[in-house]
C-alpha cells in the first residue's frame, strides 16, 4: 500500500513540475501556490518512506495510508481536469469552438484531432457482407412509429462498426433511395445545437456561428420537409434520452427516412429509440487472417514466408475476431521478416506490445475512460481472473464487496449486494461483458472478451498482481489454483 501511495505521490510531483504546468502557472498567476503544493507533496513522499517499515504492525497507519492514497488519486483527477480545461481554452482560441471531435492528450501538450468520414472502398472491407445485407434489409422495412426509424449498430471498440456504417452509406441502393445523405461523427459531445448546425450544413443549408436554435430548426425543417433522408450518427455515447428527443424533433422528413447509429453501448441504443439493434460480432478466423496478411506484408509477399504465415495464424487467434486488433498486430510486424519478432508478438499479451494512437488498446481505453470511477475499480479487479473465465454474478459481487469496491451513497438504505448488482448491470450495459446467461433481468453468469481482459490487465498493472500456483493444474472454471494479491 505504501509503495502505491508513494508512486501516486511521485506522479503528482512529476505533473506539478512538468513544463505544461509551469507554463499554466505563469499564465494564471498561481506559480507560488503550485510550488508550495509541490514542496508539500515532496515532504509527504519522504514520510511515506519511513512509514513503509511500520505499516505491517500498525493497523491505524495502514488505514491512514489507504485514505492518503485516495487523496492522491483525487489530487491527480483535479490536476488532470485543470490541465484539460486549459487545453480546451487553447482549442477554443485556435479553432473558435470544440465542436469537432477532439482527442485531448495530456502527454507532451499535444492535441490530436480524430474524425470519422463516410467513405470506404469495397475492396477494403473484409468479412462484413452478411452484416451489410442485414442492415440494408432493415433500411428497407417500413417505419413502425413515425416518418423516421432508427437502426443501431452495437459492439465493443475495434469491431468495425464505423467501417460497416461507411459501407452501407456508400451502397448503390442507399444512394438511389435516400436524398439527402448526411454523416456526422458525434463522439462524446452530443450538443443538440451543434449537431443541428452540422446536419443543416450537410443538407445544403447555409449556416452562421451566431444562428439561434430557432433559426436552425426552422431552416432544417424547411430543407428536410417531405425528403426521404438518411443520416449516420457515428460513435454516439449520449445516454440522455431527452437530448436525443430534442434532436429528433428537428428531423422531420418524408416517410421512410432512416437514421443509422453506431455505439459501443446497448444502453445508448435503447435511449435513442425503440428501433432494431444489430449486434456486430467478431470476424471469422479466415477473414481475420486475410486482413492480417494484408497489413503485415506487401501484396503477395507472404507467399515467400510460409513459416511466418504459420505463426501469423496463431497471432490472429489472440485477436478474437476484432479487426482493429488484427490491423494493430499486422501493422506492427510490417516489413519484419525475422521469426523472432513474430514469435515475440505471438507470446506477448497485446497490452504489452507497442501501441500507436489509432491501435486497439487506445480504442478500448476510451471505453474505460468513459466509466465512472467506481466502475473503473470494479473492472480493474477483473484482471485477477484468468482469460476465458465464466464469472458468477454473486461470486464477483462478493469479491467486490470484500475488497471495499462497493460504495454506499450517503443515507442509502440499499444493501451492498444490491449496489453490486447495479454495478454489474452498468458494466453489462456498456458491453464490458458478453455471453450472458440469465433470465429476464436476472443475470447468472457471463464472460469477458479476451481483449477487454487485456485492457483490465493494462489498467490494473500498478494495483494488482496475480500469482499462479504451478503445483496445480489451472482450471479455468475454478479459482482455487490462483492466489490474488492486492498491492493497493
Amino acid at each position: 500500500m505504501t509503495e502505491l501511495a508513494f508512486c501516486v505521490a511521485g506522479n503528482v510531483i512529476e505533473k506539478l513540475g512538468s513544463f505544461t504546468f509551469q507554463e499554466i502557472s505563469l499564465t494564471r498567476n498561481i506559480a507560488s501556490d503550485l510550488n508550495e503544493l509541490q514542496d508539500t507533496m515532496s515532504t509527504v513522499q519522504a514520510v511515506l518512506l519511513d512509514a513503509e517499515e511500520k505499516q505491517a504492525t500498525n493497523h491505524l497507519l495502514s488505514v491512514w495510508l489507504e485514505r492518503l492514497k485516495d487523496v492522491f488519486h483525487d489530487a491527480m483527477d483535479v490536476l488532470d481536469e485543470f490541465e484539460s480545461e486549459d487545453l480546451r481554452r487553447q482549442v477554443v482560441q485556435k479553432y473558435g469552438s470544440t465542436g469537432r471531435k477532439l482527442e485531448v492528450r495530456l502527454d507532451g501538450n499535444r492535441i490530436v484531432h480524430r474524425e470519422t468520414h463516410s467513405f470506404v472502398r469495397d475492396r477494403d472491407v473484409i468479412g462484413r457482407a452478411d452484416d451489410k445485407r442485414k442492415i440494408i434489409d432493415l433500411l428497407k422495412l417500413p417505419n413502425d412509429y413515425d416518418n423516421i426509424s432508427v437502426i443501431s449498430i452495437v459492439g465493443i471498440g475495434g469491431l468495425g462498426k464505423t467501417t460497416l456504417a461507411q459501407w452501407v452509406y456508400n451502397d448503390e441502393w442507399v444512394a438511389k433511395n435516400f436524398d439527402p445523405k448526411m454523416w456526422v461523427c458525434v463522439s462524446e459531445d452530443f450538443n443538440v445545437l451543434k449537431l443541428a448546425k452540422e446536419l443543416l450544413k450537410l443538407a445544403g443549408g447555409g449556416i452562421s456561428e451566431n444562428m439561434s436554435m430557432d433559426e436552425v430548426q426552422a431552416r432544417l425543417r424547411c430543407i428536410l420537409n417531405e425528403k426521404r433522408f438518411f443520416i449516420v450518427l457515428d460513435d454516439v455515447w449520449n445516454e440522455d434520452r431527452d437530448k436525443w428527443i430534442d434532436l429528433k424533433n428537428l428531423l422531420i422528413g418524408g416517410r421512410g427516412s432512416k437514421i443509422l447509429v453506431t455505439t459501443r453501448s446497448p444502453k445508448v441504443a435503447l435511449a435513442m429509440a425503440p428501433g432494431p439493434i444489430h449486434d456486430i460480432k467478431g470476424l471469422p478466423e479466415n477473414d481475420c487472417l486475410l486482413l492480417f496478411l494484408r497489413c503485415a506484408f506487401s501484396e503477395r509477399e507472404h507467399e515467400q514466408y510460409p513459416n511466418l504465415v504459420k505463426i501469423g495464424k496463431e497471432i490472429v487467434k489472440k485477436c478474437e475476431g476484432v479487426p482493429l486488433a488484427v490491423k494493430t498486430l499486422g501493422s506492427l510486424l510490417y516489413s519484419k521478416t525475422e521469426e523472432r519478432d513474430w514469435i515475440s508478438t505471438r507470446e506477448n499479451d497485446i497490452w504489452k506490445l507497442e501501441q500507436k494512437e489509432n491501435d486497439i488498446l487506445p480504442a478500448l481505453r476510451l471505453s474505460y475512460n468513459k466509466l465512472p470511477s467506481y466502475l473503473k475499480q470494479c473492472f480493474a479487479y477483473c484482471s485477477l481472473y484468468p482469460k476465458d473465465f465464466r464469472y458468477n454474478n454473486k461470486d464477483l459481487i462478493l469479491c467486490w464487496m470484500a475488497n471495499g469496491l462497493l460504495k454506499k451513497p450517503n443515507n442509502s438504505t440499499e444493501e451492498l449486494e444490491d449496489i453490486g448488482e447495479q454495478y454489474l448491470k452498468e458494466l453489462l450495459s456498456r458491453s464490458f461483458f458478453q455471453e450472458v446467461e440469465g433470465e429476464g433481468n436476472i443475470v447468472w453468469s457471463f464472460k469477458m472478451h479476451d481483449l477487454l481482459h487485456d485492457l483490465s490487465l493494462y489498467v490494473a498493472q500498478n494495483d494488482y498482481c496475480l500469482i499462479e500456483d504451478t503445483n496445480h493444474t489451472a482450471n479455468l472454471k475454478r479459482l482455487d489454483t490462483f492466489q490474488f494479491w492486492t498491492i493497493s
